[in-house]
């Protein structure tokens, strides 16, 4: 099928509540957005939602919406690296459970062979990856709780005008990989119109902050394929095919009952006890809701995309085999349901790889104004990485701290200078008190007290004389001074001076303190 992709980008929380929610007084969202919901936004986008005959009757309505020949898939997290659309991770993939929050863990595939060396097999706690090779990236889908509360009188909360509510909703500042498909490019460029509009709303919430995303990258493809097929080795005697649901699927049994029987909605008749035939699945409800009517969809339970089935390729016909994979299985497939993969996982043995952005690099040309900007922000960035830096020094010298000090007012003498140098920036002012102290032989003081393994006065001295390399160094900036738009932040000479003015001074007052509470605590003794 011919397909229209598209990235959807949350500006703001996305509430897609599931039925399965937990407590009456909350909601959680998929860790998706349901084609459904975007069916939903593009038939309001289209203005079919505002007209007032019936929409059944409005021959495009039912060509672009509910036919099976245009088909809208879920929207699934987008790998950050490569930005293509993840899939549900199998039922089938386990590890040690002790290796769950490894961010590298090796994850073993039991539909393709059981590892019985793993003496407590957990499923990853991941819902989507993309296989590349043996290695299976998994994103972080992120969720927003924000607690509500809602009355009749804002002014006034209490037990009977007030209830309070929480939503677990998708967080904003994530991408999420759209699909469209048809059978007729002509459909899909009227849907590529509507998808155009830049910006739509979904899910529930809109008057509460929830719902706005940005579509973007939307493109037109031709032979578009969902997952990379893995076929077999046509010489291997034991040949076996496996079945991945890539979403949710709604069956039902020859009587009309819901089914949850993968091996009859794939026509196979399933031996009780055969080791090629293995099926690990999971199950949850699912329903929906119509906002013409107002009112919620059925509700049903379902197969959960991931579950997977594997048998004999003996057992299946060659057709149905075809039939499955352009079609999918059960009911609700307009809506992206019962799509399946077939053979998409081999590797009996894949490496868990935390899928993560690749770095932005700037490209173009900025005005001579924007580059000044940027190279103002990156410094102010500088600045800022600096003043944290400079709390933790001198929380590693108040722990190491002399236990002989100057008196205070020589201590104070030099704060006054180090301010003044400061505010210059002129650290030549700290050098000349240093040595003006030396000059009228008040320097043994200085010297009997050792920082940092150097003498009190030559500590400071030598920090008045730190050059670029050495304060990058101090200050642990070596090869991390902060680049925004292509422009590097400017560590220049009043910045340095600033700086080692304040660490002077940071450390004179912590010997303040100390001589402080030194005098304290002799007072307190000499009480006793």
């Amino acid at each position: 099928m011919t397909a229209l992709t598209f990235i959807l980008a949350l500006r703001e929380p996305l509430l897609a509540t599931q039925p399965f929610s937990g407590e009456a007084d909350s909601r959680s969202s998929f860790p998706y957005i349901p084609g459904s919901m975007i069916r939903g936004a593009l038939i309001r986008a289209g203005g079919f939602a505002r007209s007032e005959e019936d929409l059944m009757l409005n021959e495009k309505m039912r060509r672009l919406f509910f036919e099976e020949s245009v088909r809208f898939l879920n929207a699934y997290p987008t790998d950050p690296s490569t930005k293509q659309r993840t899939l549900p991770t199998p039922c089938s993939w386990f590890l040690d459970k002790d290796l769950i929050e490894d961010e590298q863990a090796p994850v073993y595939d039991f539909a393709v062979q059981i590892n019985g060396e793993l003496e407590s097999p957990k499923p990853p706690k991941e819902k989507f990856c993309k296989i590349v090779d043996q290695n299976a990236f998994v994103p972080e889908v992120k969720f927003q709780i924000t607690v509500h509360n809602a009355g009749d009188d804002r002014n006034v909360k209490g037990e009977n005008n007030s209830q309070v509510f929480r939503y677990e909703a998708l967080a904003p500042d994530q991408d999420f990989s759209g699909v469209i498909l048809a059978k007729q490019e002509a459909n899909l460029l009227e849907l590529q119109a509507l998808l155009e509009s830049r910006f739509m709303t979904l899910g529930g919430a809109h008057t509460g902050g929830y719902g706005k995303v940005e579509i973007k990258d939307v493109k037109l493809q031709n032979g578009w394929e969902e997952y990379q097929t893995n076929h077999y080795d046509e010489d291997n005697a034991e040949k076996i095919v496996t079945f991945t649901l890539l979403s949710d699927a709604v069956l039902r049994s020859g009587n009309g009952q819901t089914s949850l029987d993968f091996a009859k909605a794939l026509g196979i008749n399933r031996p009780d006890k055969d080791d090629q035939y293995r099926a690990y699945a999971k199950v949850h409800l699912i329903g929906g809701f119509n906002r013409k009517w107002g009112m919620p969809l059925p509700q049903s339970w379902v197969l959960s995309g991931g579950s997977v089935f594997r048998c004999p390729a003996s057992a299946i016909d060659a057709n149905a085999l075809r039939a499955i994979i352009e079609e999918g299985i059960g009911e609700r497939r307009v809506e992206g349901f019962g799509r399946v993969a077939v053979n998409w996982q081999t590797q009996q043995e894949l490496k868990k790889i935390k899928a993560t952005a690749l770095p932005k690099s700037f490209e173009g040309t900025l005005s001579t104004q924007s580059q000044k900007l940027a190279e103002r922000m990156a410094t102010r960035r500088l600045r800022f990485i600096l003043e944290e830096q400079l709390v933790k020094m001198l929380d590693k010298i108040f722990n190491k701290f002399p236990k002989r000090l100057p008196t205070s007012a020589q201590l104070s003498r030099v704060r006054v200078a180090a301010r003044d140098a400061f505010l210059t920036p002129d650290l030549s002012k700290i050098t000349k008190h240093m040595d003006f102290i030396k000059d009228h032989g008040a320097k043994e003081d200085w010297e009997r007290t050792c920082l940092e393994g150097i003498p009190l006065f030559d500590w400071i001295k030598d920090h008045c004389k730190l050059t670029k390399e050495q304060f990058e160094e101090k200050f642990e900036l070596s090869g991390k001074l902060p680049k925004i738009a292509g422009k590097m932040a400017v560590l220049d000479d009043d910045l340095r001076a600033e700086f080692c003015a304040r660490y002077i001074d940071g450390v004179m007052r912590l010997g303040i303190r100390e001589n402080k509470k030194r005098e304290e605590k002799y007072e307190v003794a000499m009480g006793e």
